[in-house]
Parts: C-alpha cells; sequence; structure tokens
C-alpha cells in the first residue's frame, strides 16, 4: 500500500460497481468516478493502456518468455525519453531490469517537461474536441437513446451527476436512466460523430396537425417532444413516407441537394503513397416537404434537432476515396455530418521543399442518377473552421460541378452529378529551406 487516492476513475464494471467497492472508497474518502456507460472510449486512456497489456503478453506467449518479466519491462519503461518510468513514480526511485537505462534528470527539469508535454497534449486534444456542451437544467426535456431497442425515448432531466457530462434521465415509466455527452450532441443539434439534422417549422400545416394538449398550460420543452413525437408518428404512419422515402421537392419529381465539403482537420498528406486523409464536414441542405408544422401550435418552436437516421439523408459518398465510409424551413433539412476520409492524389516533389500540390475529391449519389436527384453546390455563410497544420498550408479551393455517365444493365445511360471539391496545398518551407554561403 503507497497511499491513498483522493480520486479513482474507472469503468463500469462489476468489480467496480459492486456494493464492496462503494462501501470502500466511501470508508476511505475517496471519490469514485465513473466512464460513460456502453462508451469505453470516454475512459480512452485506460483502455489504451489495457490494450498495450494484451499486446505484450500475447507476444510473451508467442516467444515463450516469463510474463511476470513483460509486466516489469512495462513498468519500467520511462513515459518519455526525459521522463520517469510508472514504476519510479509510485516508488520513487527506479527498478532494475534488463533494459537499457539512460542518464537521470534534476526533479526540477523532470517537473517542467512534465508540465509542457501536458501542455501540448491539451493543445493538441484540443484541436479536435467539440465545443462546449451547454448546461441542461433540471425539468427540461430530454430524449435518451435505449442501448436495447435502438430508440430515442423522451424523459425529463431529473439532476446532475457528480461524473462530468453525465445527467440523470427520468422516463415517463419512472424509470432513471444515466446520460452521457453523445446523448446531449444529438438533442442540443451539436455535430456529433454521426452527424445532426436540424428542422425548422414551415408556416404550413401539412397533415401534421396540433398536439393533443393544445391549449393546456406545459412545462419548459414538453411542446417540443408533442412535436417530435408528431414528427415520428405520422412520418412513420405512411408506407410512402418511410425513413427510405426520398422526398420529391421539385416539380419534375426530382429532390435538389445543395452540398459543400469542407476540410476541417487535415490528418495525414502522403506524397510517396500520393494519399491524403482528413476529416471532411460535409454540409448538405434539401427539401422535405413531409416535415411541416404550424408555429403557433407548438409554442412558437422554429426550429428541432433530430438524428439523421430518424429521416431520409441522401446517400453521398466520395468517387476517389480509398475507404467508404438543418435547418427545415418550409419542409428544409440541413445536416452536416464529419466523415474521415482517404483520397487518392497526384503529387509530385519536382521543387521539393517549395512543392505545390493540387488534390480533388469527387462527392455525389451512388444510387440516384439526375432523374431522381439533382446536386448543386450550397453557399455557407459561415463555413467550419478550417485546422491549422505545421507542415501544409491550403492557398486555394473551389468548387465545380461535373456529369459522370453510366450505363445500367439495360444498357440505357444515366447521367450522375458530381461535385468536385478542388484544394492547393502548398509546403511551408520554413523548417527546410537553408542559406548556406561558401
Amino acid at each position: 500500500m503507497f497511499g491513498r487516492p483522493d480520486e479513482i476513475i474507472s469503468d463500469n464494471g462489476p468489480q467496480y460497481s459492486g456494493e464492496f467497492f462503494k462501501r470502500f472508497t466511501n470508508d476511505w474518502n475517496i471519490k469514485h468516478v465513473t466512464s460513460s456507460t456502453n462508451y469505453p472510449r470516454s475512459n480512452g486512456f485506460i483502455e489504451r493502456h489495457v490494450k498495450h497489456i494484451k499486446s505484450a503478453l500475447k507476444k510473451t506467449i508467442r516467444s515463450g518468455d516469463y510474463w511476470q518479466m513483460t509486466l516489469l519491462n512495462l513498468r519500467a519503461t520511462p513515459i518519455d525519453n526525459k521522463l520517469p518510468s510508472p514504476a519510479e513514480l509510485l516508488l520513487g526511485k527506479p527498478i532494475s531490469t534488463l533494459l537499457p537505462n539512460h542518464g537521470d534528470l534534476g526533479q526540477e527539469e523532470k517537473c517542467k517537461y512534465l508540465q509542457q508535454k501536458r501542455e501540448r497534449t491539451k493543445e493538441e486534444y484540443d484541436k479536435r474536441c467539440q465545443q462546449e456542451l451547454p448546461p441542461l437544467y433540471k425539468g427540461q426535456a430530454f430524449r435518451i437513446l435505449d442501448k436495447n431497442s435502438k430508440t430515442w425515448c423522451p424523459g425529463t432531466i431529473n439532476k446532475k451527476c457528480e461524473e462530468p457530462r453525465s445527467y440523470i434521465v427520468q422516463t415517463p415509466n419512472g424509470t432513471n436512466l444515466r446520460s452521457g455527452d453523445r446523448d446531449q450532441t444529438e438533442n442540443l443539434g451539436l455535430h456529433s460523430a454521426h452527424g445532426s439534422v436540424s428542422i425548422h417549422e414551415a408556416g404550413v400545416t401539412s397533415e401534421l396537425g396540433p398536439p393533443n394538449n393544445a391549449g393546456k398550460e406545459s412545462r419548459p420543452g414538453e411542446r417540443e417532444l408533442d412535436l417530435l413525437d408528431k414528427l415520428y408518428n405520422w412520418h412513420g404512419s405512411h408506407s410512402s413516407l418511410s425513413i427510405h422515402g426520398r422526398p420529391y421537392s421539385m416539380d419534375d419529381g426530382r429532390t435538389r441537394v445543395y452540398i459543400a465539403p469542407v476540410l476541417t482537420q487535415l490528418i495525414e498528406f502522403d506524397v510517396k503513397k500520393q494519399m491524403l486523409e482528413g476529416h471532411f464536414a460535409v454540409a448538405m441542405r434539401w427539401v422535405d416537404p413531409r416535415l411541416t408544422w404550424k408555429r403557433a401550435d407548438y409554442d412558437d418552436i422554429h426550429a428541432v434537432f433530430i438524428p439523421p437516421a430518424n429521416i431520409w439523408t441522401p446517400d453521398i459518398v466520395t468517387y476517389n476515396s480509398t475507404r467508404e465510409e438543418g435547418a427545415i424551413t418550409d419542409g428544409t433539412v440541413f445536416w452536416m455530418p464529419s466523415i474521415k476520409y482517404r483520397l487518392r492524389c497526384t503529387m509530385t516533389v519536382k521543387y521539393f521543399p517549395w512543392d505545390t500540390h493540387n488534390c480533388a475529391s469527387a462527392f455525389g449519389s451512388w444510387t440516384l442518377s439526375n432523374n431522381e436527384l439533382s446536386l448543386e453546390v450550397l453557399e455557407l455563410l459561415a463555413p467550419p473552421r478550417l485546422f491549422k497544420d505545421n507542415v501544409w498550408d491550403i492557398v486555394n479551393n473551389g468548387y465545380g460541378l461535373d456529369v459522370l455517365e453510366f450505363a445500367d444493365k439495360f444498357n440505357e445511360v444515366l447521367n450522375y452529378t458530381l461535385l468536385t471539391y478542388s484544394l492547393t496545398f502548398h509546403r511551408r518551407d520554413g523548417f527546410l529551406a537553408y542559406l548556406m554561403p561558401f
């Protein structure tokens, strides 16, 4: 026993959720924080550590070595080339192993370097993480994902948990469920890993009537739940309005989709492999006349946010990818999913390190031709922020429309519209260019 921790962070395994462990943390005055249920990525540090240990033990079994020596080497391996090992941090002195050792640094230098490493890690993490979610209040309407039925259930916020970004949600049958930031993302319309869809009122009734309790006094958010229930029930009660049914928003029976992909983060730009990998925010907007309501019937609600799986979305893909992966005003849907793509590009290093490369990605529907879907460029008033890269600068980007012809199995030629998103990269030569006098 090397001391009592002030806080223990763990997952929701039975060894940590049992009554015995709860009594142990209470008796020793230890704060116990658990990660989000059914979401192991929220405890990524522990999950990554478990992955390393399993990989090392598998190698030990294949090589026939002692597993005790493997664990000893893992604990004695320094965190960084200038920082001590986990065993040294715990015991206050290095332990002897068969691994080669490096020169020791002073305690003050170690603390200074560790602080710098933490600041760099935080800076890189903040570039990738989403914006801070707004706080929720007790009694606020909230939808939570049922892990068993994979459906979104209505509820209300009961209280805030001690764990970060977690709330207790009470369902209509009185059951209390714990929600995480992923559920909040879907409810608040922020861009999650699967994107989000926002819906605005139309000003026309269509077939969607007022709520059953219209005219009665309602709690905050209750009218929004009524509206979502109406949209879900009416949308699913007509066979022609299933989530796979394409909306007809044009006079000629086609669906007009406006699209504008934007590169938000450059992950890898490999000149040797002729490959670009990055995160794209693909903004799309289209009209679905089936999703309308009267603003006056729902407490002046002009917009709602729903998961994209509950309505029709276009099957937009990149044609040169090496892997596949809103607002409604009078029925206008806005959707901006964040998608990771790996694209093929033609590059040359003839003028290295002053080289410039052009890369273009083609976005279009994989199944719907121009007879069913019309693709056009979406003008973004506030495009997503492009993350800066240490090696490359984007000096130019633009959009264009092309038509691709395909022959189906009946030898009928069909036209497919492709939106081309072109990017021009220029290498930052500040670290590579030198002037050498002779």
